[in-house]
C-alpha cells in the first residue's frame, strides 16, 4: 500500500517496476519504492493541481502536468536527479499554455524527441523537444479532450472528447483517420495490444465515459450512457457494449496479452473483464 497523503490524479511505473511515481495535487511528484511502498522523494511544483505524470520510454525523464494561475505547465525531469533527493530541481525544459487554453493530457512521442498534448479547447499540439517550440497545432474536437494514448510502437494516436466521438488520429499530423460515435462524454479510450498478434490479430478499441453523474436523474440512470463500447478501428462498426457500471467510466486499460481489460468508474468500482472464448471468434474480427 502507497500512503501518499494527497489526492492522486496519476501514477506510473518504471519498466522494470522498481519505482512507481505519483501525482499527488498539491505537492507535484512522489516516488515511492515498489516492494516496500516506502516514499523515496518528493518534487515540488508551482500551483496545488498536478494532473499528470509520464515516464518517457528508457525511464530516463518523467514529466508532471499542472495548473497553476490560469495556466498550464508541463515540466520534465531527470528520474536520476529527482531520486538524489532534491526536492525543488531545476526541470529539464517546461512548456506552458497560451491563455486560449489548459493542457488535459500529455504522452512522449518517439525517441522521446517530442510530447503530444491534448487541450480543453479540442485542440492536439505536437512539441518538439529538440527545437524547443510547437510545431503543429490542431483543432480536432469540439470539445475538451479528456484522454489521449499512443500505441507502445507509436504508429496510432486515439483522443476521446466531451464532444461526444473517440477519434483515431495520425500520430504526426494528426489527421483524422477513423472517428467513432458515444454520444455521451468519452472520457477513456484504450486500444487492443493485440493489433500486432500473430494469432489473435484484433484491430479494436473499447471506450468509456459517460453523463456526469450529477446531471443523470434518478429516475432514468440508464440515460446517463456508462455502457463501455468495442468498435472495429478499421471499418469504425460498434462490435458489443458492455455494461456493469453505474457512474461515468474514468479508466480503461487492456491487458498485455490482449485478453482481459480493466475498468474504473466514479461509483467506487474496479471491474476486471476476462474476455470470453468467442472474442477470438470470427465473428468479432
Amino acid at each position: 500500500m502507497f500512503n501518499i497523503k494527497e489526492a492522486c490524479r496519476s501514477i506510473d511505473i518504471t519498466k522494470n517496476s522498481k519505482y512507481m511515481i505519483a501525482a499527488a495535487t498539491t505537492v507535484g511528484l512522489q516516488f515511492y519504492d515498489v516492494t516496500s511502498g516506502r516514499r523515496l522523494c518528493e518534487v515540488q511544483v508551482p500551483g496545488v493541481n498536478s494532473k499528470m505524470v509520464a515516464l518517457n520510454y528508457g525511464d530516463t525523464q518523467v514529466m508532471c502536468l499542472y495548473d497553476n494561475e490560469k495556466r498550464s505547465y508541463i515540466r520534465s525531469y531527470r528520474v536520476e536527479d529527482c531520486l538524489a533527493g532534491n526536492s525543488a530541481k531545476e526541470p529539464q525544459f517546461e512548456i506552458q499554455s497560451s491563455s486560449d487554453y489548459l493542457f488535459t493530457g500529455a504522452v512522449w512521442g518517439p525517441k522521446n524527441e517530442s510530447i503530444i498534448i491534448s487541450t480543453n479547447s479540442g485542440k492536439v499540439i505536437y512539441y518538439d523537444i529538440l527545437s524547443n517550440k510547437i510545431i503543429n497545432e490542431v483543432q480536432v474536437h469540439k470539445g475538451e479532450i479528456v484522454t489521449i494514448t499512443l500505441t507502445y510502437d507509436y504508429t496510432m494516436l486515439m483522443t476521446g472528447s466531451k464532444d461526444g466521438y473517440a477519434k483515431l488520429l495520425h500520430p504526426e499530423t494528426f489527421k483524422t483517420i477513423r472517428e467513432f460515435h458515444y454520444g455521451k462524454p468519452v472520457r477513456t479510450a484504450s486500444i487492443s495490444p493485440l493489433f500486432d498478434s500473430d494469432v489473435h490479430q484484433k484491430f479494436h478499441m473499447i471506450m468509456g465515459g459517460g453523463q456526469d453523474a450529477k446531471d443523470v436523474t434518478t429516475t432514468d440512470a440508464a440515460a446517463g450512457g456508462f455502457e463501455m463500447k468495442i468498435f472495429n478501428l478499421i471499418f469504425g462498426e460498434k462490435l458489443v457494449e458492455i455494461g456493469g457500471h453505474f457512474g461515468p467510466v474514468h479508466s480503461i486499460c487492456f491487458s498485455p496479452d490482449g485478453f482481459a481489460f480493466a475498468s474504473g468508474a466514479e461509483d467506487g468500482y474496479v471491474h476486471y473483464h476476462r474476455l470470453p472464448p468467442e472474442y477470438f471468434s470470427k465473428r468479432f474480427e
